[in-house]
This record gives structure tokens, sequence and C-alpha cells, in this order.
């Protein structure tokens, strides 16, 4: 009996349910769209630090010497470890403009492919 009403209900107003189906839909549709669009960027960061080997800890200070670089690589929790210069500049022409500079003895060339749209 109480079947039969419904399927009644959705004769008479069948523009509101199915107004509200399409809705539901969309929005599912963009949930998944935004969720997948944040899981995915998550997987490309960990790909890129892994294969660019960045690093997990820095360590600040001035005036290492290559005997406390030494000392820092024989830890057994260290797989690797290098010097890094620093300059900070400011420029004339600008006010309040810093100029940033790290210079490494290696650097990650990170290979960028691009693979066609495939519909």
């Amino acid at each position: 009996m109480l079947f039969r009403k419904m399927l009644r209900e959705f004769k008479a107003n069948f523009g509101l349910f199915f107004s509200i189906f399409l809705l539901s839909g969309l929005a599912i549709a963009l949930f998944c769209t935004m969720e997948g669009h944040v899981l995915s960027q998550g997987i490309a960061r960990d790909k890129y630090h892994e294969e660019c080997k960045l690093s997990d800890i820095w360590m600040y200070g001035e005036g290492f010497s290559q005997e406390e670089l030494d000392t820092i690589r024989g830890l057994d929790f260290v797989e690797a470890a290098q010097l890094r210069m620093s300059v900070t500049g400011s420029t004339p022409d600008f006010t309040g403009v810093q100029v940033d500079l790290f210079l490494e003895r290696e650097c990650c060339k990170y290979p960028v492919s691009r693979e066609r749209y495939r519909v």
C-alpha cells in the first residue's frame, strides 16, 4: 500500500525528484573530483621528494667545517649530507626587496614528461 503511494508521489512530482537526483549526482562528482585532485597531488609530491632526495632535516649555523660534515655523515640515521652556502642581499632599485641565493654542490634535475590526454 505504501509502495503504491510512493510510486504515485514519484509520478506526480517527477520533476522535483529528478532535479534532486541530478543535483546530488553533481555534488558527488564535484566531491570526487576535488578529493581526487588532493590525493593525486600528494602522490606526485611524494614521488618528487623521493626522486630528488630532498632533505628531511635542515641544520642552520655558520662556519660548518668539513670535519663536522663528515661527523654528520657518519651518523647511522643519516643517508646523505651536504654543505650549503646562503647569501642574502638587497637591491638598490627596489626598497624592501630581499634576494636569497642558495649554492649547493649538487641539485636534482627532475624531468617533466607530458602525456597526451586520452578521451
